[in-house]
This record gives structure tokens, C-alpha cells and sequence, in this order.
């Protein structure tokens, strides 16, 4: 099935399920926008080539578009927009602020030189720069595409637009990327797998895995499983397919499809038919290769109890029906390859404030697939649906916030105005056309007036000097300085600012705090304590809170 006919198929499902007003059942699978390219440049041979690229803008209401840029002789209109549709509901699903995205070239990157794929990178990057952004589109690695992929655009995009790290993710680390991205979407499959065996009573240790796709998901899903006590013993690629019914030995695996381009050949295991993986005897399956590979052809020969989708839509809808009927326990995509997305996003958060983390990366991504499963269970017995269905029904952002902003580096004057930009985008504050909005003298939309009485802010700002600490409420005064309308929404709390100079701004803030912490001003744990000291006075209870230390929390 043509898979934007299958993910249309699905939402409407889900939207009748909902009672969703018709009108928004029509527009809501509408994308914001299209973009399609020609990328000529030339070959290593002299050669001219053209190829085409596009770029499909679904859905920004809930944040900044987000989705990879994948390289692939099959790339086409429709699955791009299916993908970035995904998009819309995968970082709902995950309660990421972001919106759905998503691109791709058609090229087959494995016939082209690194000089020529740099190149057709550059001339992609050259045709949508003006339409991707910190705050508006960040591409991420896809299929055929990976670290050096991000590095060529925003090398590219920062020569229009002044050096960018957040313009995409998935970079490499010298240049701005997270530590755990490389293993995000494997690591979230695992995580994903634990807690819906969990669910039932049981554990990855001993169960006999199926993967199909040894790509970068593939690869990492594989490592990860089997270094939690997992048997894998089918795994598939482009090369071909392998099995061992005792187990196979994954990390001499590894080493031969990094040597070999595959896993092909690998003398630790029997060459199968690769259209044959999907239907071998396991207990869980994970397709984690191209859409459509599950259909109404093979649903009926597969033996398992489990499929976790670390592809995007594997399982067409008609073999949907078939599995659930047959009574295989279907883990959607939206949900199991979702570690991805969500650690990109703490990519891009650490890019913005300018501030890498270590270890807190996988610790954080844990979080938000455990908690992201129990919200689609709670769907689930909500609306007495499948899991699929459940996943389609993400939490609405409410107007009800409260929000702790952070503001910490060198130089918060070059970055507060694009903090405060992304927390108000975070908290429903959708009224600014562009980061130029945000200059003194803006006016503020009616629905902002409106989000602002419903939500309660508290902003810290931890600089080097009183000066900086000052310059930045003068600037909070100029963009919420809303004709009364704040009250005792808004509460400040600054560091290295005197006491009387946040009281002089009692007529626009209502309540208002300062606080001072001078010593190891730099060093995380003391960030960390003078931040909960901070929330503590402004009456933020962290225990509460869902989200970060650094930079923001959403309550």
C-alpha cells in the first residue's frame, strides 16, 4: 500500500475514534508546506547530474518542524510526506516540543563519491536554506545520511546565515552533537522493548530476537539487546540474510558488516532468503528498514508474539488487521523508534544554551520513552484501542504552564532573546512570525495576551557580571511589558542583580525575586543547586517537575 494512503488510513481511524470535528480531520493531514528541488552538480568524471530533493514541512503548532533528510533511489513525494506526518504524531507521542518534518534526495549514495555527495548536499542545502531554522525546520540524519551529512549543511547554511549548530542534529560531537545520538533510535528500540515486556510480564533476557535492517537502528537495536541478555537469531540487510538458531555472536557481527558493507558472508551464521527473515521463528520481530515490508501477502506466515517497529510504517494496515486478529502485540513506530527525535531535541537544547552534557543524555531519554509508553497505555484504556490507535491520541498541549527558564554562558546577551524564544514556542506562545518578533517595541498578539494570563514563568539569569544580568531584564521588560496583563504570572529571578532593581519592576511583574550566587558560578553542581534555590523562592516545586535542570522545565 502507498504509504502517505496508509498513514492517511490510520489518522482517520484515530480521528473517528476521538470524535474529531470533520474539518479538522480534513486539514490536519494537510502539510504547512512542499518543496521540491533540482540539484545538479557535477560528477568526479566531468559529468553533469540532476537529482531531485524535497523537503516537506507538515506541521508546527507544537514547536519547530523536525525530521531527517534521507538519501534513497526511492525517495518520492508521497512517502516524504507520509514521513513527515509520522513526524507530527512521533514528537506528540514522545511530548517533545517539535512539529513534523521531513526530506530526502533520490540518489543512490552508495554510487556516488564522498566529494559528489558533499556536493549535492551543498546544492540541496543552497535551494531550502531560507526555509529551514533554529525555530522553524532542524533536519536530522535519516536513512542513507548520517553525521557527516549534518556537518555539510550547516557548514552551508552557516555561510548565509552566521554559524548555526542548531540548525540541525545528529552532528558529529566536535561540532556541536550530543553524545548517545549516534545510538539514540537503537537505544530508544530497546528501552521501547523493555517496557512493553514489562507490560506483560517478561524480559528481554532469553527471547529470541528477529531484526530486519543492520542499519545505524538495526545495528545499535542489535548490540544493545544482546548485551541485555537477548538472542538474536535472524538479522537481514541490503546484502542479504543470516540466521543462527543458537544465537548470533553480534559484536563479531558488528566488526564484519563495518569491514564487509554488510552482513553478507558473516561465517557465524547460515546464509536465509532475506524475503524469508520476516516469517522465522521468534518471539519478538523488529523490522527496522524500509516502510511496507509487513503486508497482506506475509502477515499470515509471521510466527511471533511480538513486532516492534523501529522502521517508519512497516506494517501496512491491511496486515495490521490480520496480526490483531491473530493476537501479535504491534509496538507502532510513533512510539518504538522514537529515540531519535527525542535526543535530538536534547542535541538542539544543548546547542541553544550553548552548554553539552555527559552522561544525562540516555538517563533523560529513558525518561521520556518510559513515561511516553504509560501515556499510550492510559490512550489505550481510555478509548479501549489497540496500541497503534493509542499512540495516535498524544496528550493536547494545554494553556496551563508553569515554566522555569534558565539562562546560563559567556554570553547571555547573544543568547537570552533566542531562550526566551524557544520557551515561549514550548509553552503554546505560537504568535511570533520570526525571531526579528522578538526585538523591542513588538506588539503581542491577542492569543499571547491569552497564554500569558493562563501560565506562570519564572526566569533565571546566571551571568558573569551585574551588568549582563541587568541588560537582560531590561529586555524582558520591553517583550512583556503587556498593558497589566501579567500579574502575578511572571515571576523573575536574576543573579547578580540588586534586590531594588527587581522591585522596581513590581508594576509589570507582580512578584519578583533576586538571587546571588557568585562562587563556581561555571561548575554544573552549582548550577544546579543555585537553580533549586532559585525555584524554591520563585515557589517551583522540582520534584514536580517534567523536564530539565538546565534550560527550561515544563510542569
Amino acid at each position: 500500500m502507498n504509504a502517505l494512503v496508509a498513514t492517511n488510513r490510520n489518522f482517520k481511524l484515530a480521528a473517528r475514534l476521538l470524535g474529531l470535528d470533520s474539518k479538522l480531520e480534513k486539514s490536519l493531514p494537510i502539510p504547512f508546506r512542499e518543496i521540491k528541488v533540482e540539484c545538479t552538480i557535477p560528477k568526479d568524471d566531468g559529468s553533469l547530474a540532476s537529482f531531485v530533493g524535497f523537503r516537506v514541512q507538515h506541521d508546527n503548532a507544537r514547536g519547530p518542524m523536525k525530521g531527517g533528510i534521507r538519501y534513497h533511489p526511492e525517495v518520492d513525494p508521497d512517502e516524504v510526506n507520509a514521513l513527515a506526518q509520522l513526524m507530527t504524531w512521533k514528537t506528540a507521542v514522545a511530548n517533545i516540543p517539535y512539529g513534523g518534518a521531513k526530506g530526502g534526495i533520490g540518489c543512490n549514495p552508495g554510487k556516488l563519491s564522498i566529494s559528489e555527495l558533499e556536493r549535492l548536499t551543498g546544492v540541496f542545502t543552497q535551494k531550502i536554506h531560507d526555509l529551514i531554522g533554529i525555530h522553524t525546520d532542524v533536519p536530522a540524519p535519516d536513512m542513507g545520511t548520517g553525521p557527516q551529512t549534518m556537518a555539510w549543511i550547516l557548514d552551508e547554511y552557516s555561510k548565509f546565515h552566521g554559524y548555526s549548530p542548531a540548525v540541525v542534529t545528529g552532528k558529529p560531537i566536535d561540532l556541536g552533537g550530543s553524545l548517545g545520538r549516534d545510538a539514540a533510535a537503537g537505544r530508544g528500540v530497546l528501552f521501547a522493548t523493555e517496557a512493553l515486556l514489562n507490560e506483560h510480564g517478561k524480559t528481554i533476557s532469553g527471547r529470541r530476537f528477529v531484526i530486519q535492517g543492520f542499519g545505524n537502528v538495526g545495528s545499535w537495536a542489535a548490540k544493545l539487546i544482546h548485551e541485555s541478555g537477548g538472542k538474536i537469531v535472524a538479522v537481514s540487510d541490503i546484502t542479504g540474510a543470516i540466521k543462527n538458531n543458537k544465537g548470533i555472536d553480534i559484536p563479531s557481527l558488528l566488526n564484519h558488516a563495518k569491514e564487509h558493507k554488510g552482513v553478507k558472508g558473516f561465517h557465524g551464521a547460515d546464509p536465509i532468503d532475506p524475503n524469508s527473515v520476516l516469517v522465522e521463528d521468534c518471539d519478538i520481530l523488529i523490522p527496522a528498514a524500509l516502510g511496507g515490508v509487513i503486508n497482506r501477502e506475509n502477515a499470515n506466515d509471521i510466527k511471533v508474539k511480538f513486532i516492534i517497529e523501529a522502521a517508519n510504517h512497516p506494517t501496512d494496515p491491511e496486515a495490521d488487521e490480520i496480526l490483531t486478529k491473530k493476537g501479535v502485540v504491534i509496538l507502532p513506530d510513533i512510539y518504538a523508534n522514537s529515540g531519535g527525535v527525542t535526543v535530538s531535541y536534547l542535541e538542539w537544547v544543548q546547542n541553544i544554551q550553548g552548554f553539552m552534557w555527559d552522561e544525562e543524555v540516555n538517563k533523560e531519554l529513558k525518561t521520556y520513552m518510559t513515561k511516553g509508553f504509560k501515556d499510550v497505555k492510559e490512550m489505550c484504556k481510555t478509548h479501549n484501542c489497540d496500541l497503534r490507535m493509542g499512540a495516535s491520541f498524544p496528550s493536547s498541549p494545554s494553556w496551563d504552564h508553569d515554566v522555569f527558564l534558565s539562562f546560563r554562558g559567556e554570553d547571555v546577551r547573544k543568547t537570552f532573546l533566542g531562550h526566551l524564544y524557544s520557551a515561549l514556542i514550548q509553552v503554546g506562545f505560537r504568535t511570533y512570525k520570526d525571531d526579528n518578533e522578538l526585538e523591542r517595541g513588538s506588539d503581542i498578539a491577542p492569543s499571547l495576551l491569552e497564554a500569558i494570563e493562563h501560565s506562570r514563568i519564572a526566569i533565571v539569569v546566571f551571568s558573569k557580571n551585574y551588568a549582563d544580568s541587568r541588560w537582560c531584564l531590561d529586555e524582558l521588560v520591553k517583550i512583556l511589558d503587556c498593558r497589566d496583563k501579567l500579574g502575578q504570572m511572571v515571576l523573575p529571578v536574576f543573579f547578580h542583580v540588586d534586590p531594588s532593581d527587581v522591585r522596581n519592576q513590581r508594576g509589570i511583574f507582580g512578584e519578583a525575586f533576586a538571587y546571588h550566587q557568585k562562587d563556581n558560578m561555571h561548575k554544573v553542581e552549582a548550577w544546579k543547586t543555585a537553580l533549586t534555590n532559585a525555584a524554591n523562592l520563585a515557589g517551583f516545586d522540582l520534584q514536580s517537575v517534567n523536564g530539565y535542570f538546565i534550560h527550561l522545565f515544563l510542569a
